[in-house]
């Protein structure tokens, strides 16, 4: 039993340490962004949990995992006007995971699966602009500008 661990515990390490770094484009501006996220908000994180609610911390963990993180929500720029919200994400930073923190407030900004047959959960990553609300000021001044309208002299 006890050899069993310690050899679950050696291919979670192996598996952690031998899984590609996440690699992700330059993000854009935040209302490029804002333009196309399924859901943009602040938020103070509630709840995080596995998905899959029956992986177990001894089991190994594959870049398919995710966990959802639960918000209560402070404002809404894009998306539904919900009080609370669950936005999934990687379970490791190295599949692209953010690395949420119970109790911290973040922007987030979302995106629905593509090619997946569920096209209703949000998902975030750190290929978006997500971050600690702390650390997003000039996103909210950017998010909290009116467009401009420049009407052309007939």
């Amino acid at each position: 039993m006890m050899f069993a661990l310690i050899i679950q515990s050696l291919i979670l390490c192996a598996v952690r340490v031998l899984m590609p770094d996440c690699n992700c484009s330059p993000s854009g501006y935040p209302v490029q962004e804002l333009a196309d996220a399924a859901a943009v908000f602040t938020g103070k994180v509630t709840a995080i949990r596995l998905v899959d609610s029956t992986l177990l911390k001894e089991e190994v963990i594959s870049s398919s995992d995710r966990i959802i993180v639960s918000f209560d929500v402070d404002k809404v720029w894009k998306g539904e006007q919900k009080k609370s919200l669950t936005v999934e994400t990687g379970v490791t930073t190295k599949t692209c995971g953010y690395p949420f923190v119970l109790g911290e407030s973040y922007l987030v900004y979302t995106f629905y699966q593509i090619g997946g047959s569920d096209s209703t959960t949000l998902l975030t990553s750190q290929c978006t602009r997500t971050r600690l609300l702390a650390n997003a000021t000039e996103d909210i001044e950017e998010l909290n500008t009116p467009p401009r309208v420049v009407l052309k002299k007939k």
